[in-house]
C-alpha cells in the first residue's frame, strides 16, 4: 500500500483524494502511506531498478 500511494501521488501526480477513493482509504491514511512508501522506495535499490 505504501509504495502504491507513493508512486501514485509523487511519481504519477495523482491527487491524494483520488488515490484514497480508489483504494478505499482516508486521505490522511494515503498521505501517511506515501511518506512510508517514499522511505521504502529510496532504501530499496532493487525496487528502484524495477520501477524506474
Amino acid at each position: 500500500k505504501a509504495i502504491i500511494c507513493y508512486l501514485a501521488i509523487r511519481r504519477c501526480l495523482i491527487a491524494g483524494v483520488d488515490v484514497a477513493k480508489r483504494l478505499g482509504y482516508s486521505t490522511s491514511a494515503v498521505s501517511q502511506a506515501a511518506k512510508r512508501g517514499q522511505q521504502l522506495f529510496e532504501n530499496d535499490e532493487t525496487l528502484r531498478e524495477i520501477l524506474e
